[in-house]
């Protein structure tokens, strides 16, 4: 699940009442939580990732295992069963206070990273690495945020002049 929760003050828009920012910024948020869905989080399953996101350092006999078995170094990839699940069908829904939650169906594998993480063992988050944003990434969305709630306000005003 991805979380992403804003404080968006507007000076100026006078032709805008409170329930027309919250629907702007409802609607900016969910194209948000789409676009990160569809663009970013498929990159976290490419060979780059791992050092793009900070993921853990896997240990050498699991990369070697993995390559030898798998034929493959995707990061967050054993079988593929958590990247089809997360790429898969989400649900995107906004919070009543100007939140954002991405919830990715059927992601097992983190139940059981979670499990070894509270025992104490050196394992990696998998949670946290499934949903890492780069400080890049999070400007870019605050910037279309704002792009498109500006946009949603100015037709607002468009339309009361």
């Amino acid at each position: 699940m991805l979380k992403i929760s804003v404080n968006v003050t507007y000076q100026g828009s006078p032709a805008a009442t409170r329930k027309e920012l919250r629907a702007a910024v409802r609607r900016a948020l969910e194209a948000i939580g789409t676009a990160w869905h569809r663009d970013t989080l498929p990159e976290h399953f490419t060979p780059r990732a791992a050092t793009k996101y900070g993921y853990h350092k896997r240990e050498r006999g699991y990369m070697i295992r993995k390559a030898r078995v798998k034929h493959h170094q995707k990061p967050l990839v054993w079988s593929g069963a958590l990247e089809r699940a997360a790429t898969g069908r989400a649900e995107i829904r906004t919070a009543a206070r100007g939140g954002l939650k991405v919830t990715m169906r059927g992601l097992r594998a983190l139940n059981f990273s979670n499990r070894a993480i509270r025992s104490g063992a050196n394992y990696p988050n998998l949670a946290e690495e499934l949903i890492a944003t780069t400080e890049a990434e999070r400007q870019d969305m605050a910037e279309e945020l704002d792009r498109r709630v500006t946009r949603d306000l100015m037709q607002v005003r468009g339309a009361a002049a």
